[in-house]
């Protein structure tokens, strides 16, 4: 497995595999008001994790450290990386190194504030580099956007390219968290010596059955509304989807509300408890301004061999082949009037 399909492609398979209403028959009006008159107001659980996401948002500065594991039979998974984001500058690095069978795989994704850099390292393997500008990419956004998809979809498909380069950054992993599941459960608790809030959620029906027509939409069968009674009992009383998350648990400071930990349980035997799945745990916060160590001139930084190895991304050709493949999927709906091109 590449870095490229590593650990934060493995959390993207899992909770990216379909949007909320993939394949869905288009609401009409009425029932449009009707969902948003009977949208449950935010649980306390919610709002506090609205806080956490928030307080990231507004950092100009943001860096950190993970590691990550797949707890699943068969599978030897760990990864470890750090992230930089200077956000008024446009500026990322993120680093992930996995142990991988045969050594250790690395990739890193840069940009420069004008660039954006991925550089792929395998055992016994030559480096991978590409490249492709940061404007290409928003007109590449662009001109998705403007081809009748709703915006919802966009994201999507955008969720898929972050994933097909192995990049998935904290912010919108917790950003998708909270649009997908219901967070109904608030605990305050003492880790080690440590005080934290934990928030624990499930997915909401939209997601979940969106999971479900992602697993079924691969294989080419889309579920009739006649198949939705048998398919969620069966998710219900976990007859079928094993190693499929249920909930994810987040922990916070107490007082800060940075993210420690982020974890996913699901069934691994028919009927079974929920276990640990994958956790992602994050250390080494520097939220507002940078550390002043010597990494700090290393970030944002591509050597010349790099550079001059890299070749040229059709960014643009990425985002309309995935676009099209979610579209033969089912995973997304076409647009009125146009065809995958």
């Amino acid at each position: 497995m590449s870095p490229t399909h590593s650990f934060v492609l493995v959390l993207t398979t899992w909770l990216t595999i379909t949007a909320s209403g993939f394949a869905q028959e288009p609401a009409s009006s009425q029932e449009k008001k009707t969902a948003q008159a009977t949208k449950a107001e935010p649980t306390p659980a919610e709002l506090l994790l609205d806080r956490a996401i928030h307080n990231l948002q507004q950092a100009d500065w943001l860096s950190l450290r993970f590691k990550g594991r797949v707890h699943v039979p068969g599978v030897r998974y760990l990864a470890s990386g750090s992230l930089a984001l200077a956000a008024k500058v446009h500026k990322v690095d993120y680093r992930l190194q996995v142990q991988l069978a045969d050594g250790i795989g690395k990739s890193r994704i840069v940009c420069d504030g004008e660039t954006i850099w991925i550089v792929k390292r395998l055992p016994r393997v030559e480096a991978q580099v590409s490249r492709y500008s940061l404007s290409a990419l928003r007109n590449a956004r662009s001109q998705l956007s403007g081809q009748g998809i709703p915006k919802e979809r966009v994201e999507q498909v955008l969720l898929d390219v972050d994933a097909e380069h192995g990049f998935q950054a904290v912010l919108p992993l917790l950003r998708d968290v909270r649009k997908r599941m219901r967070i109904d459960k608030l605990e305050q608790i003492t880790e080690g010596e440590s005080a934290v809030t934990v928030v624990t959620g499930q997915w909401t029906q939209d997601s979940r059955r969106a999971i479900i027509r992602g697993i079924f939409g691969r294989q080419g069968f889309i579920p009739r509304k006649d198949d939705w009674p048998r398919l969620e009992e069966s998710w219900e009383k976990r007859q079928d989807f094993l190693f499929i998350p249920r909930t994810c648990r987040i922990v916070l400071g107490q007082d800060d509300l940075v993210p420690r930990l982020v974890q996913w349980s699901g069934p691994t035997t028919i009927g079974g408890e929920l276990v640990p799945l994958v956790t992602l745990s994050f250390s080494e916060w520097h939220i507002g301004m940078p550390p002043a160590d010597a990494e700090r001139s290393r970030w944002f930084v591509v050597s010349e061999e790099e550079k001059k190895a890299a070749e040229e991304l059709d960014i643009a050709g990425v985002i309309r082949s995935i676009r099209n493949r979610l579209l033969q999927q089912g995973q997304i709906n076409q647009p009125s009037g146009n065809s995958p091109r």
